[in-house]
């Protein structure tokens, strides 16, 4: 009872606000930073066909590439998923730092405060935990975040080499857009798949501290509305 209602629904108001914040963010690595990337990669993957299967002479495409030129091609392509990996590692963590950065604001020395307030099982119990969201945070956005080749590991070579292997000598155009496409569902399903886990660990986060909030109310509440005789029979049980 100690604790002012006041500063319960202020720190209610800051978790809204930071809410809103990290939805914010969420949408525009949805909306604007996922295609971004697949926009620059359809670009650039359309530069190699105007480059490698367009005729000089009379400016039609190609249906195959030969030897010589297939080469070319696999250079080339090269050289772009290594611009685009590094593009997309740093459009990634950029905005994991915004989300980051969102998250400075969540007060847990508060919190923890209001837990010590609180006996043994009701601490345990308590969906809030300090020292788990330290650890979460960190590997979520730093440790797994340290990573510099992702579409390797998001199983870019073994489609590339299913894409290699499909003509020995020659290379088919219809083949390569569709590696193209394949390459683009991989950047687009683990782009949003690497967002999500951050996103939903950050919002699931605010919403265990609002309960915790509201939970901590209720009991405020709930022993505001007792009687003395009721307190001191809870007491002596």
């Amino acid at each position: 009872m100690s604790v002012p209602k006041s500063e319960l629904w202020e720190e209610i108001g800051k978790l809204a606000a930071i809410d809103f914040k990290i939805r914010d963010l969420q949408k525009k690595c949805q909306t604007a930073v996922i295609p971004e990337i697949t926009i620059l990669w359809f670009k650039k993957c359309e530069q190699l066909k105007e480059t490698w299967f367009k005729d000089s002479k009379t400016g039609n495409f190609k249906k195959e590439l030969g030897l010589s030129d297939k080469d070319g091609l696999i250079q080339g392509l090269d050289k772009r998923i290594k611009v685009i990996n590094n593009k997309m590692s740093n459009l990634i963590n950029d905005n994991l730092e915004f989300l980051n950065e969102i998250l400075l604001n969540l007060d847990f020395g508060y919190v923890q405060n209001l837990i010590n307030l609180l006996d043994f099982n009701e601490r345990v119990n308590i969906s809030v935990k300090p020292t788990s969201y330290y650890y979460q945070k960190n590997y979520l956005i730093n440790i797994k975040g340290d990573r510099s080749d992702l579409l390797s590991e998001w199983w870019l070579k073994p489609n590339l080499g299913v894409f290699l292997n499909q003509g020995f000598m020659v290379i088919n155009r219809e083949r390569f857009d569709v590696f193209v496409n394949r390459v683009k569902e991989i950047i687009e399903e683990n782009m949003a798949s690497r967002f999500s886990e951050c996103f939903d660990f950050a919002l699931t986060t605010t919403t265990k501290m609002i309960t915790f909030y509201n939970d901590f109310l209720e009991k405020q509440n709930r022993y505001e509305q007792e009687t003395p005789e009721q307190r001191e029979a809870e007491k002596a049980w």
